[in-house]
C-alpha cells in the first residue's frame, strides 16, 4: 500500500493541479458549482458516477469540519469550566483566609458581586 500526502496550502497558487485539488476538497462550494468549474476551467465533464463521488467528497469534508468544530468547542467549554472552577476555589480559599476583596479580585478576576455571593455561602 502506498500513501501520498499533499499539502494543499493556499487557494491562490500558481499550480493548476493544487488549485484543482483545493477546489474539490477544501472549497465550500456546492457540488453543482464544482461541476461547473471543472467543466469551464479544467475541461472535465463528469460522469454520473463521478458526480456522485464529488458530492460524497464534499459532504465528507463538511462533516469532518463540523465534527472538528464541535470537538474544539467542547474542549474549549471544558477548559473554561475547569479554569472557572479553579478561580472560584482559589477565591473561596482566600476568603477563608480573610484576604482583602480587592486582592482577591485582582488575583482571580472574579467580580465583587461574585465574591460577595461566595462569602455569603461560607
Amino acid at each position: 500500500m502506498v500513501a501520498i500526502m499533499v499539502y494543499l496550502g493556499k487557494k491562490n497558487t500558481k499550480h493548476r493541479l493544487l488549485k484543482l485539488l483545493h477546489m474539490i476538497f477544501l472549497d465550500k462550494l456546492k457540488a453543482a458549482e464544482k461541476k461547473t468549474i471543472l467543466k469551464q476551467d479544467y475541461d472535465l465533464v463528469l460522469t454520473p458516477v463521478m458526480e456522485e463521488e464529488l458530492t460524497k467528497m464534499g459532504s465528507l469534508a463538511l462533516g469532518i469540519a463540523e465534527r472538528a468544530a464541535t470537538e474544539g468547542e467542547r474542549r474549549g467549554i471544558k477548559k473554561g469550566e475547569k479554569t472557572g472552577e479553579h478561580r472560584v476555589m482559589e477565591a473561596i480559599r482566600m476568603l477563608k483566609d480573610n484576604m482583602p476583596l480587592d486582592a482577591i479580585i485582582k488575583k482571580t478576576g472574579l467580580t465583587l458581586q461574585r465574591l460577595t455571593e461566595l462569602k455569603a455561602l461560607l
